[in-house]
């Protein structure tokens, strides 16, 4: 769906289950505090390779080119806190004495040391921190060094005792949200639910999707689920959850695919779609195209994306639900496509896509299914 940006990876996870960490207070909601962001490669160093020069690897995580030295650090929201939930793996750049001082640590040589640098990387959730001034501290307790103080005054307004709801706002942050998030509809959810199943007629169980990171610590949308998932017959899935917020300029919706054999990671993948009116600042309407950069499970990573459009099976006689207050909530199919199909779709609109996709001959429950784009040379403009 919505990509974070490239050079950010999912490290670790924490456990979800009992009281959360930041306060020992509140129950621990799925998801929340569960990811860390880790940037792969300083940006200077970045710029180095693509311009011919080589990178030199050393200990500690720590990397060097044209004699500068770069070393992967933590950084743990707020500053001072070192129990934080929260935390980055980023990079700063040391001097050469300074990388010394370091290996003195893995050498068993000394307890600790504290050593200045300076951000080669952005912190996640702050950009333009990079250049910054920091203060980083290495003992033989922790695995990488932490930057325990930064010149960024954005990093100054958080208190080390900052209250759960302030700790939830910045894990968000730092996972590219700043804005809030808007809360479940219980009431919607309940709606949906009962009216999928009156629909599909056939026997479903209901999953609990993790959100993303950057929407940690509201109520998980759901995916319904009606197998088979292993026969090579059609499984069945739908959203609820997509329908709880709706912009000003489009009205709820929610969705639903038919595929063949999917994986635990498809379900997974298709769940995301709970949150798309969340993720998405365009319209949720038919003939969106949504990326899936990563590619979508069990296409043998020919397919990166989907096509929002009519229902294409049963239940067609029914593409409108009733929402609790009466309003109508809109049921699109979301059909797994190729990545030339989108570029397909991008260059002679949707509509042209949908009818190759849809043609008789055409499975599009089918991962394995070769694109359905015609060769260049029959191409034609409208």
């Amino acid at each position: 769906m919505k990509d974070l940006p490239r050079e950010l990876v999912e490290v670790g996870e924490v456990d979800a289950q009992g009281l959360c960490p930041c306060c020992r207070q509140e129950r621990l909601p799925i998801g929340l505090f569960a990811q860390n962001p880790e940037i792969v490669m300083p940006d200077a160093l970045q710029q180095m390779i693509e311009n011919g020069q080589v990178a030199n690897s050393l200990p500690s995580e720590t990397l060097y080119a044209c004699g500068r030295f770069f070393c992967k650090v933590d950084v743990l929201l707020p500053l001072g806190r070192m129990d934080s939930p929260i935390c980055a793996r980023i990079w700063a750049e040391i001097e050469q004495d300074d990388f010394e001082e370091l290996s003195y640590i893995e050498e068993g040589a000394v307890l600790e040391v504290e050593i200045e640098g300076i951000l080669a990387t952005d912190i996640p959730g702050f950009p333009g921190s990079i250049g910054s001034r920091v203060l980083i501290e290495h003992n033989q307790q922790r695995l990488l060094p932490v930057i325990i103080n930064c010149s960024d005054q954005r990093l100054q307004m958080f208190d080390s005792d900052a209250d759960h709801d302030t700790m939830v706002d910045l894990y968000r942050r730092v996972w590219g949200n700043d804005a809030g998030v808007a809360e479940a509809d219980p009431e919607m959810r309940a709606t949906v639910n009962e009216q999928f199943h009156s629909l599909i007629k056939a026997p479903l169980y209901r999953r609990y999707m993790t959100p993303p990171p950057g929407f940690a610590g509201i109520r998980p949308a759901e995916v319904l689920v009606a197998p088979p998932l292993d026969t090579g017959d059609e499984a069945v899935m739908a959203t609820i959850g997509c329908s709880d917020v709706a912009a000003e300029h489009s009205s709820p919706v929610e969705l639903i695919t038919w595929v063949r054999n999917p994986s635990d990671s498809f379900i997974k993948t298709f769940a995301d779609f709970g949150y798309l009116s969340r993720l998405n600042e365009d319209p949720i309407t038919k003939g969106l195209l949504v990326p899936e950069r990563p590619g979508v499970p069990g296409s043998n990573d020919k397919m990166f994306g989907w096509l929002l459009w009519d229902l294409w099976k049963e239940p067609e006689e029914k593409d409108i639900l009733t929402g609790t207050h009466g309003e109508e909530v809109k049921v699109l199919s979301a059909v797994p496509i190729h990545e030339i199909e989108v570029l397909f779709a991008h260059a002679f609109g949707p509509e042209r896509l949908a009818q190759l996709l849809f043609a008789e001959d055409v499975d599009p429950a089918d991962l394995t299914r070769p694109p359905v784009v015609p060769l260049n040379e029959d191409l034609e403009l409208d």
